[in-house]
């Protein structure tokens, strides 16, 4: 009778299991015969050593011996610049298997997608789901192997298990001189990377940082101190262009109370950027901006959420029992990040602003630059281009959201318009803000794309493969949790409000904005129920296939104000209740009779 081996028991792998490989020889005859090969490094390394030597130089020679390309996961990057060795790519491990499942992306060289992975490093539980994914929707175009010390099922090529460290080194050294005729070394060279040494002594003292932090959250239990949100009334994050001159690289300023001078409870901050490079342009300003959600995300304990005048931090109580004291180390964060993954930026500083009469002072200024950025998209339509742009920036939070953003449509979050979108591509080709070409309309009135759908299909992992740009039933638009406002339907007057997140009270249905969140976020389409950036009550396209602002019966004063001239244009600043006229939909239906509203009295015909 045939003895299951141990490693194999209990392990569900569908038809096919993987292929163990114990010659090393066998191993590097495989990995030599690809033609893009590609070696993905995981934290692991950076834990573990082989008789006092680090695993990580492992992974560096096999990659060097290889001639394979490799791509740096978590906070493997500037381990690998210690050895005088930049990785060719860095990406999550979820991101980079991801792009692998798609058979038309070019690699992280660009010379087409690659037809053998290698995974090392890779937390255990995660590198299986990784390779579950690569087995189950890339097999036709890729192999995958591992080179970690257990047995991957999910993998096409595993090693055994080896029960002794000693054995695993043994397999790994002999795989090196397999790969390579020449002996293999790499060593530390210090000298090459003093600053970010001396940086990273700064930065990683109280938090892990990389983007497998994405997607943690500090509900209200576990918060220590959080900055902005709805209980600041003025806060901002903002990038400035200036002269090389006029920035002191890397300089972190202060302006207010520090994080140990702070009680727990809730603080304003202005996030000011100031960076220079002589590839950078102001149209980039507003992609630079953005990236600020996503690098502060990286960090361990810390939650980043909205944009611009709504941003949004928390630390949990972990940061303050890690002995967080100071936000130097964030702003250095920040830098250490932003100069990392974006060469283009040559200098950069910041200053990180917690009192409040600063913030005031500043604010205005920077309010009339956010209001120019998206006057200049104001005047293009979705007519007159060939390409949309998408940005999954927030699927770590919403899986299977994507934001397309066009000409007459701002991203949800309000701080991405079509210009932005262009910057963002060209700055960043593999970045989380991508072309989409738009393909033939199939619906002009609704908003409906044939290149729209196909990316969305694509990039939902098939959750949606149809969308409404400009309804909110049937196939709506997604919705992540980044949104400025919710515009949701009101089945009693057959008509939409609008809620700002800024709003404190409840709405005339009844509920909250927080409470309708929860309802409408997550990367869903929920008929009736759209997130949106406020700047989309300007387009003339805004939810036009269901009457547009003509619709609109209900907001709260501060967005009727903030919007006065649009809609005193159609007509509507008298039609429209607010929660100063009314608070639930009786009392809505009443005034809505009174003040003659187009839409109950049916003058409004619905677009065909």
């Amino acid at each position: 009778m045939a003895v299951v081996p141990f490693h194999r028991v209990n392990v569900l792998t569908g038809i096919k299991a993987g292929r163990i490989i114990e010659d090393p020889v066998q191993c590097a005859d495989i990995i030599l015969k690809a033609k893009r090969p590609l070696l993905i490094l995981g934290a692991k390394l950076l834990e573990w050593s082989l008789d006092g030597i680090p695993a990580l130089e492992y992974g560096l020679r096999i990659a060097k011996a290889a001639k394979a390309p490799t791509c740096a996961t978590a906070n493997v990057r500037p381990h690998m610049l210690e050895y005088g060795m930049e990785p060719d790519s860095v990406y999550d491990v979820v991101e980079i298997v991801h792009a692998l499942k798609d058979p038309d992306w070019r690699g992280v060289k660009k010379e087409g997608n690659h037809d053998l992975v290698m995974f090392l490093g890779v937390r255990s539980d995660l590198q299986e789901q990784c390779l579950s994914v690569l087995k189950h929707f890339a097999y036709k175009h890729l192999k995958t192997m591992t080179l970690d010390r257990y047995y991957f099922p999910n993998a096409d090529y595993s090693l055994t298990n080896f029960r002794k460290d000693e054995q695993w080194q043994d397999f790994l050294e002999r795989l090196i001189g397999a790969l390579s005729p020449e002996p293999v070394k790499v060593e530390k060279v210090v000298k090459k990377v003093e600053v970010v040494k001396k940086e990273l002594e700064l930065v990683r003292a109280h938090s892990d940082i990389g983007p497998q932090y994405e997607g943690e959250t500090v509900r209200k239990q576990d918060l220590w101190i959080e900055f902005g949100g709805p209980k600041v009334p003025r806060k901002f994050e903002h990038v400035r262009l200036r002269k090389p001159e006029e920035i002191e690289h890397r300089k972190v300023e202060i302006i207010g109370p520090d994080l140990k001078e702070l009680q727990p409870g809730s603080y304003p901050l202005g996030i000011l950027i100031e960076v220079a490079g002589k590839e950078l342009d102001e149209d980039a300003m507003g992609i630079l901006e953005r990236r600020i959600h996503m690098f502060t995300n990286y960090l361990h304990n810390w939650y980043h959420m909205n944009q611009r005048y709504d941003m949004w931090i928390r630390l949990n109580k972990e940061a303050a029992e890690s002995g967080w004291e100071t936000l130097k180390e964030f702003g250095q964060d920040l830098i250490y990040l932003y100069t990392s993954e974006l060469p283009i930026i040559e200098k950069m500083q910041v200053a990180l602003i917690t009192d409040q009469e600063t913030v005031d002072k500043l604010y205005p200024e920077i309010m009339k630059v956010w209001e120019a950025r998206d006057e200049r998209a104001r005047g293009l339509n979705d007519e007159d281009v060939d390409t949309f742009y998408g940005c999954i920036l927030c699927q770590s939070f919403a899986p299977t959201h994507i934001s397309v953003i066009t000409p007459n449509r701002i991203a949800n979050c309000g701080a991405i318009n079509w210009f932005d979108g262009r910057a963002a591509s060209k700055i960043d080709p593999e970045g989380p803000i991508f072309a989409i070409p738009k393909g033939e309309c199939i619906d002009p009135i609704r908003g409906e794309y044939t290149g729209v759908n196909e990316v969305v299909k694509k990039r939902t992992l098939g959750a949606y493969d149809r969308v409404y740009l400009y309804s909110a039933f049937e196939h709506p638009h997604t919705s992540c949790g980044c949104f400025e406002a919710i515009v949701f339907y009101i089945p009693e007057v057959d008509a939409f409000g609008i809620v700002h997140r800024e709003f404190k009270g409840e709405t005339v249905i009844g509920e909250t904005f927080s409470h309708m969140a929860g309802d409408t976020s997550g990367g869903r389409q929920v008929e009736g129920r759209l997130g949106t950036g406020l700047e989309q009550i300007r387009s003339p396209k805004f939810i036009q296939a269901d009457g547009g602002l003509h619709r609109v019966v209900w907001m709260p004063k501060e967005i009727k104000e903030r919007y006065r001239e649009v809609i005193e244009a159609k007509g509507l600043y008298d039609k429209i209740a607010t929660e100063e006229d009314v608070s639930n939909t009786d009392e809505l239906l009443t005034w809505l009779d009174e003040h003659q509203h187009p839409w109950l009295l049916g003058e409004v015909e619905l677009p065909t």
